[in-house]
């Protein structure tokens, strides 16, 4: 919040809290320990997050439709955060 209090008039400063993302290094990780993705769901009730899904909350976050936006962090965790 402090970059985006300086940054007002500027440009925008939001962060993305991600949960386990399916990234090439997760596919690595799943296939060389079994049954980790299957612990992990156990933790991410909606799934891991493809990066697809990433990269379109970042476009948003880029856009004009973002524009009131700043100072915010959002929390993509797939449900991490209530499956505990």
């Amino acid at each position: 919040q402090y970059f985006a209090r300086e940054a007002i008039g500027n440009f925008r400063v939001n962060g993305i809290l991600l949960g386990a993302t399916k990234t090439e290094l997760y596919n690595q990780l799943c296939e060389e320990s079994e049954g980790l993705e299957e612990r992990m769901l156990k933790y991410y009730p909606l799934g891991i997050i493809s990066v697809e899904k990433v990269s379109k909350l970042v476009s948003y976050l880029l856009s004009n439709d973002a524009e009131y936006m700043t100072g915010s962090l959002i929390v993509m965790d797939s449900g991490y955060n209530i499956s505990r």
